[in-house]
């Protein structure tokens, strides 16, 4: 049987000076653990690859993630992240 896949739109990004972008959406969180590589998608093309962190689960099918190694500027609401 394959592995559940991880994909999520991202609705909201939250930019704090000194601090990682974090992104939330709504997504099932199957098939995503903390430290999994993740893709960050612009009009379906690799933006960023990264290690997600997942921050939240609640309220009930909205995920937050934390992507350390991507700049502010390199993701915006309407993009897609996805398990590498």
């Amino acid at each position: 049987m394959p592995e559940p896949c991880f994909r999520m739109v991202v609705r909201r990004v939250f930019r704090l000076p000194g601090r990682p972008v974090v992104v939330a959406g709504a997504a099932d969180p199957v098939g995503l653990r903390s430290g999994d590589l993740v893709d960050v998608l612009r009009d379906g093309a690799v933006a960023a690859t990264t290690r997600a962190f997942v921050e939240v689960h609640a309220p009930a099918g909205v995920v937050a993630l934390v992507l350390p190694d991507v700049a502010p500027s390199d993701v915006e609401p309407g993009m897609v992240v996805r398990r590498a």
